[in-house]
């Protein structure tokens, strides 16, 4: 035969279990911070160097990113440049419990691939928006690889656009 838990009421001298969230203490734990880190899987078919070269700028980043957040979990699941990788990359923010993610372009992405790893998250963590890029390094005379590496801004600018258009809030950086 089970035998129920004694459970007293909350205002009771020397109570011990009270049967709600009143009993234990939340676990204190470092802030996890998602990166989701996008390239764009159509331009390594045209230009196979530029897979690697985008990626090691990403893992790059991640390193710095790191290194700047030294209070933080950095959730890194690598490049995302497909469907399938923003699936991946969004259940790993959703098991971390990620609070903020940061997005960092290395070339264009749609945005419907950004926001299915943002849209796996239960909660909805701060999403910052960082451009790597100014005007200063974009250079009319770049040939068309340097292009495709530069293209980053434009998914930044369609994130914010998509994000306004949803009223979801988000932080430029």
């Amino acid at each position: 035969m089970n035998k129920k838990q004694q459970i007293t009421s909350f205002d009771a001298e020397e109570a011990g279990v009270f049967g709600d969230v009143l009993t234990s203490r939340p676990v204190a734990r470092r802030p996890q911070i998602g990166l989701l880190a996008l390239g764009y899987f159509e331009y390594w078919r045209m230009y196979p160097a530029l897979e690697g070269q985008v990626s090691a700028d990403l893992d790059t980043a991640a390193k710095h990113l790191a290194a700047a957040l030294p209070d933080c979990d950095l959730v890194y699941p690598g490049m995302v440049d497909t469907l399938d990788r923003a699936e991946e990359a969004g259940e790993q923010f959703r098991n971390a419990q990620v609070e903020a993610i940061v997005v960092i372009a290395g070339t264009y992405l749609p945005d419907f691939i950004t926001m299915h790893a943002i849209n796996k998250c239960t909660a909805r963590p701060l999403v910052i928006l960082f451009d790597t890029q100014s005007g200063d390094n974009v250079n009319p005379l770049d040939n068309y690889v340097a292009t495709m590496r530069n293209s980053a801004l434009i998914a930044i600018t369609q994130l914010s656009g998509s994000f306004r258009k949803m009223k979801l809030d988000y932080d430029t950086v």
